[in-house]
C-alpha cells in the first residue's frame, strides 16, 4: 500500500480489468500507489500489453498546488513510470482513453493555464505518457457553463 493520507489504491482479483476502471493485476489483491499527501485515481486504462495506465491527481509530486498524475503499470501491478503535468495552480484529471497511436489522452481542469479561473485541460501523450519534444502538453479553454461536467463521451482527434 501507499505511505500517504488518500493513496490511490487499484485492486481485484486475477484476470481482466473491469468496467469500473479497476484494475485486476495477474497476481491479484489490492496494490497502492501515492507520496505522503492525497493522491487518487480517476479513469484507467487497459494497455496492449495487458497492463494499464491510471490518471488522476497528486499533492505528493508535481509542481504546486493539486497536478495531474499519470502512472504506468505493468500487468503485475509494478509501476514502470509516473508523469506530472501542472503549474502553480490546480490541476485535475476526470478522465483519459487510449490514443489511436497507442498514447493517451487526458482531460481535466486547470487554474494554472487558459484565460483563468477554472479552464479545461487536454494533454496527449505518447505511450510512455510522454509529450513530444517541441510540443505543448496541454490545449486549455475557458468553461463557458460552471458544473461537475467537463468531458463526456468520445473525443476524438484528427491525426
Amino acid at each position: 500500500m501507499g505511505v500517504g493520507v488518500g493513496d490511490a489504491a487499484v485492486r481485484g482479483p486475477a484476470g481482466v480489468a473491469d468496467a469500473g476502471g479497476g484494475a485486476e493485476f495477474a497476481r491479484g489483491g489490492e496494490l497502492g500507489y501515492g507520496g505522503d499527501a492525497a493522491d487518487a485515481p480517476r479513469a484507467v486504462v487497459v494497455t496492449p500489453n495487458g497492463g494499464c495506465v491510471a490518471c488522476g491527481t497528486t499533492v505528493s509530486y508535481g509542481a504546486g498546488g493539486e497536478d495531474v498524475w499519470l502512472l504506468g503499470l505493468d500487468s503485475l501491478g509494478d509501476t514502470l513510470w509516473t508523469r506530472t503535468f501542472g503549474g502553480t495552480g490546480n490541476e485535475n484529471a476526470f478522465g483519459m482513453d487510449l490514443a489511436r497511436d497507442g498514447g493517451y489522452i487526458i482531460a481535466g481542469l486547470t487554474t494554472s493555464f487558459g484565460a483563468g479561473g477554472d479552464d479545461a485541460y487536454l494533454i496527449k501523450t505518447d505511450a510512455r505518457g510522454r509529450v513530444a519534444v517541441g510540443e505543448s502538453p496541454v490545449c486549455t479553454a475557458p468553461l463557458r457553463n460552471s458544473g461537475p461536467t467537463i468531458v463526456r463521451g468520445v473525443l476524438i482527434l484528427q491525426e
